[in-house]
């Protein structure tokens, strides 16, 4: 190494920010992971929500039969109790879905963050690594420089 060995200030930053991009990466991967988890509640949500539906309009369509016959009260309160009770039901599945809906964007908000932000840190290590490369560069051009000077002064002096 043209440092002569020692570990420059702009080496010790280049390592830390390395150390500071891996656990950027590990943080991604933990966000994307949150994210697939995120779509499939979502997906399970959906499911659950479509299923209450489909419940729902059958008892609708019990209670819409019942109404053709008037002469059975205690069944028409039955259905009508169980039109009521699929309604609550199928509620609670729409609030489910739109909650799971709201964690999975958020989830795809952070993944997006985590993103940019390790991408900053890749496209700063990658700047530092080019300026110590040219760093190293210049000095081993000096070095060079140097020593062709030496070898000029020598020969001058040699005639």
């Amino acid at each position: 190494r043209a440092t002569g060995g020692r570990e420059t200030g702009m080496t010790r930053r280049l390592a830390r920010l390395q150390k500071l991009t891996e656990l950027r990466k590990k943080d991604l991967d933990d966000r994307a992971a949150r994210l697939v988890a995120a779509r499939r509640a979502v997906d399970t949500a959906s499911s659950r929500a479509a299923t209450e539906t489909a419940r729902h309009q059958q008892a609708e369509g019990e209670r819409a039969h019942l109404a053709q016959d008037p002469s059975d009260p205690e069944s028409w309160r039955t259905a009508n109790e169980w039109l009521e009770l699929r309604e609550l039901h199928r509620e609670a599945a729409r609030r489910g879905l739109a909650s799971a809906e709201v964690v999975a964007a958020r989830a795809h908000e952070q993944v997006l963050a985590a993103r940019s932000a390790l991408r900053r840190l890749e496209v700063l290590e990658e700047r530092l690594r080019r300026v110590e490369r040219q760093t190293e560069e210049r000095l081993e051009n000096k070095a060079h420089d140097e020593i062709a000077a030496q070898r000029a002064g020598a020969r001058a002096r040699a005639r």
